[in-house]
Formats: C-alpha cells, structure tokens, sequence
C-alpha cells in the first residue's frame, strides 16, 4: 500500500514538473513599420491547439529600449498565432523591440530599424 501511495505521488511530481515541457515559445515574429501610417504590422506565430490554456497572453512593444506600448491577450486570434497592427509614432533610426509572451511560459523577440519613408511618385 505504501509502494502505491509513493508511486502515485512521484507521478503526481513528475507530471507537474513536466507541464513546461508542453509550453513553448513563439517560433517566429516578423515586424513591418509603415512611416507614412504610423504604423506597426506584428505577425507572431505560436501554435496550439488549447487556446484558452496556451496561447499569447501579452505582446509588449518598446521604442528606443523605453516601453511604448503593452497589449493583453486573453487569447490568440488563430490556432496559428497573432496579427496586429497597433499604432505607434516612430522616426527613421528609431529601434523598435517587440516581446510575445505565451502564458504557459516563454518569450519570443524581435526588432527593426524604423526605415526611412519612401513617398509615391508622382505621375
């Protein structure tokens, strides 16, 4: 009987100790900065199938290393990620980082170099 009690209890810790294992980060990020809209194109993809356990939970935005925005999730859009544009004032040169947070753990990175704006020509 004590035998048992040990063994349900060791599995009880092994499967509690392993739950960061089903977690994984964002495998990809690809950022887009439009100068002339202000705006920022975020496309994170992070796959799951729970939605409502594992998914991207906050996305947070910095401008030159100064935090200039932080947006929560109670869910992702798709089982294959997230896709937002979020406004944001930014010059030419200006360094802007992203960070996608899943909520079972895990944070994927990305940043770009505010290119500078490149107006229609005119016919």
């Amino acid at each position: 009987m004590k035998k048992s009690i040990i063994g349900v209890i060791l599995i009880m810790f092994f499967l509690m100790a392993a739950k960061p294992l089903f977690a994984h980060p964002p495998t990809s990020m690809k950022l887009n900065y439009d100068p002339i809209a202000q705006t920022l194109h975020i496309e994170i993809e992070h796959v799951s199938s729970h939605l409502s356990k594992h998914h991207i939970r906050a996305i947070d935005i910095y401008k030159n290393q100064e935090e200039a925005g932080h947006i929560v999730l109670p869910t992702q859009t798709t089982p294959q990620g997230e896709v937002r544009d979020v406004s944001l004032k930014a010059l030419a040169g200006d360094t802007i980082q992203v960070k996608a947070i899943c909520s079972r753990g895990g944070i994927g990175e990305e940043s770009l170099i505010v290119p500078e704006a490149v107006l229609p020509e005119k016919k």
